[in-house]
């Protein structure tokens, strides 16, 4: 009898076990399957735009060799420039913009009889409405090259002797802070009043603060104004000079799409070099 309760216990302990064990594993289950869940998740929304990634990457170059700038660019931006290089717009200094856009697929419209093409055409690019980096190039009325050397009136140039020439000349940069000045004045009499409200302008400019970006020092600022349409805009300018020109590099959105883009203007001002002179 006792023999019969021994065995009874023993089996009643193994269920117990098993049931057990049963348990761990359905939970160990439930366990991994959240955290795929929760990993796609963030895989799904880390994919979006610039707004979760602090450091977005910038795989591609775009060189405006008129005015011997580079700067790189993330995936899904764009380039807007004139197909020979030139200004955009000459008479704010505008030479080229970059922009976010969303890809859409080409739609194919065949008559009744004919064949598809073989290739699929390429996705139709449909930029993002109310977001632009606009990159501008002002040149230093101070500069010339080659180097000019004006004598008194009085003196008589003697000739040049003839011996080697002497290394290229260092030129000093053009004052940053001067520079930064002359843009903040472009900005509020030729490039804002184009897009204010009419009745302007009621644009509004920060204090102008340092940022290093990788190549160049600038000087940056934040400003907003009203925009035709009525809808405030969000800027932001980055100043840099060299010794021939200084440039400016503006970030505009409307309000709500200030944050999802800016990690991507920052990796282009962060990005972006002069190119060709060391002046």
């Amino acid at each position: 009898m006792e023999d019969k309760k021994e065995k009874n216990s023993s089996k009643t302990k193994k269920k117990l076990i098993t049931t057990s064990r049963v348990k761990y594993v359905v939970i160990a289950g439930i366990l991994l399957l959240a955290a795929i869940v929760l990993m796609g998740l963030a895989i799904w929304t880390s994919g979006d735009a610039d707004k979760t990634n602090e450091n977005v990457e910038v795989d591609h170059l775009y060189s405006a060799a008129r005015y011997f700038c580079r700067m790189k660019y993330p995936d899904n931006w764009d380039i807007k420039a004139d197909d020979n290089g030139f200004y955009l717009d000459e008479e704010t200094g505008l030479i080229f913009q970059a922009y976010p856009y969303i890809t859409k697929d080409a739609e194919i419209t065949l008559e009744e009889g004919v064949t598809a093409p073989p290739t699929t055409p390429e996705p139709l690019k449909i930029p993002t409405e109310g977001v632009t980096v606009s990159v501008f190039y002002q040149a230093n009325p101070e500069f010339s090259w080659p180097p000019v050397e004006t004598l008194p009136p009085e003196v008589t140039p003697s000739p040049t002797p003839k011996i080697s020439p002497l290394p290229t000349p260092t030129f000093a940069p053009y004052p940053l802070v001067t520079a930064a000045d002359k843009a903040v004045e472009i900005m509020k009499t030729k490039v804002l009043p184009k897009v204010a409200a009419e009745g302007g302008p009621d644009f509004s400019f920060s204090s102008g603060t340092p940022y290093e970006g990788k190549h160049c020092s600038f000087r940056a600022y934040s400003y907003q104004y009203t925009a035709e349409n009525g809808i405030i805009m969000k800027g932001e300018m980055y100043v840099c000079s060299r010794s021939m020109a200084y440039y400016m590099i503006t970030y505009e959105t409307t309000a709500d799409l200030y944050d999802v883009y800016k990690a991507g203007c920052m990796s282009m001002v962060d990005n972006f070099t002069f190119s060709i002179f060391d002046h």
